[in-house]
C-alpha cells in the first residue's frame, strides 16, 4: 500500500479509536436512535438540492470553455463524489474531470482546473462561515486566529491566480520562462491555470457567489434540522461554526468519506461551543450518514443514467 494512502486511513483510525474512547458506544447509538426518521428523510431531501447547487456552480465555471448541461454537470459531480468516498486522497476530483473531458472536447488538464477553482471558491466561503461563526465564541486564542488568516490567504491567493490567468501566461512569455520549464508540463501548467474564465465576467461571478451562497445556507439548514432532532437550540452563529469546522477537516488527510476526522471536529466544535461533546459525536454520526446515502444513491443513479460502469471510469481515470 502507497505510504500517503496508509497515512490516511491511519489518521481515520486513529480519530475513531480516540473518539470511542472517551464515549459509550452504547450511549451514542442510543442518542441516534432517538432521531426522527422523518427529519433524516429531510436531511436527505436537502442534500440532494445541494448537490443540484453544486452541479449548477460547476456548470457556470465551465461554461466559458465549452456549453455543457445541467444533466451532464450534476451526474458527473454526483460520480465524482462517490468517487470520493471509496477512492483515497480525493481521486473522486480526478474522476470528475476525466467524465468532463468524455463529455466534451476540453483537454483533461482543463477540465481538473474547472474542478479545482470549484473547490477553491468553496472552501473561500467556507472560511467566510468560519469567520462568523467565530462570532459564537467569546473568546479565540491568537494561534487560531493566525492559522485562519493564512489559510484564507492562501486561498484567495488561488483565486487571483485563476482570475488573472491569462496575464500571468503573458507576463511568463515576456520573460520566457519556459526556457526553464520542460514543454510537456509547461502545457500542463498553463491549462491548469486556465480554470478561472469564469471568474472574469461579472454575471458570472454573481450568479457563482450566488448560489455558493445557497449552497452553504442549505448545509446550515442540515445542521438546523440536525440540530432540531437531537433537542438542541442553536443561534446561526453557532451552526456556522460547526458547519465550517466540520467541513474544513476534510482538508486533513485520511480516510475516503473523511470518517473520524469529520466526527472529531464536530466534537471539537461542541466542546468549544460548551455543547454536549456526546450529543454532538451523534449528531455528527448522522448528518454523515444522511451524506453518505445520499451520494452512495445518487452516484449509483447517475452511473446508470450515463450507461457507464463506474469500476471501469475508476481504472480509467487511474491510468
Amino acid at each position: 500500500m502507497d505510504k500517503k494512502i496508509f497515512l490516511a486511513y491511519l489518521v481515520s483510525a486513529v480519530f475513531v479509536i480516540a473518539l470511542f474512547s472517551f464515549f459509550d458506544a452504547s450511549k451514542v447509538i442510543g442518542t441516534i436512535l432517538t432521531f426522527d426518521l422523518f427529519l433524516f428523510g429531510l436531511i436527505l431531501f436537502l442534500y440532494l438540492l445541494i448537490f443540484v447547487s453544486k452541479a449548477i456552480i460547476w456548470k457556470l465555471i465551465v461554461d466559458p470553455f465549452e456549453k455543457i448541461s445541467l444533466e451532464k454537470s450534476f451526474y458527473s459531480l454526483n460520480i465524482g463524489f462517490f468517487a470520493n468516498l471509496i477512492l483515497p486522497l480525493r481521486a473522486g476530483e480526478f474522476v470528475r474531470a476525466y467524465l468532463l473531458s468524455k463529455f466534451t472536447s476540453l483537454q483533461k488538464s482543463v477540465a481538473l482546473s474547472t474542478v479545482i477553482v470549484n473547490r477553491v471558491i468553496e472552501v473561500i466561503f467556507l472560511l467566510i462561515s468560519f469567520f462568523i461563526g467565530l462570532l459564537a465564541l467569546p473568546t479565540i486564542s491568537a494561534e487560531i486566529t493566525t492559522l485562519i488568516y493564512l489559510i484564507s490567504i492562501l486561498f484567495v491567493f488561488l483565486i487571483l491566480v485563476f482570475v488573472f490567468s491569462q496575464k500571468i501566461i503573458f507576463l511568463a512569455k515576456k520573460i520566457r520562462i519556459e526556457r526553464f520549464i520542460p514543454k510537456n508540463f509547461s502545457h500542463i501548467l498553463k491549462n491548469l491555470i486556465s480554470g478561472g474564465a469564469a471568474l472574469r465576467k461579472k454575471r458570472s461571478i454573481f450568479l457563482i457567489a450566488l448560489h455558493s451562497i445557497v449552497n452553504v445556507l442549505l448545509h446550515i439548514a442540515i445542521y438546523y434540522v440536525g440540530a432540531i432532532g437531537f433537542g438542541l437550540d442553536l443561534d446561526f452563529t453557532q451552526l456556522f461554526f460547526i458547519l465550517s469546522l466540520s467541513t474544513l477537516s476534510a482538508l486533513i488527510p485520511s480516510s475516503p468519506g473523511y470518517l473520524g476526522t469529520f466526527q472529531a471536529a464536530f466534537v471539537a466544535s461542541f466542546v468549544s461551543l460548551g455543547l454536549d461533546a456526546q450529543t454532538g459525536l451523534a449528531m455528527s454520526i448522522v448528518l454523515h450518514l444522511g451524506s453518505f446515502v445520499s451520494t452512495i444513491t445518487l452516484g449509483l443513479y447517475s452511473a446508470h443514467k450515463l450507461g457507464i460502469e463506474i469500476s471501469k471510469v475508476f481504472s480509467q481515470t487511474k491510468n
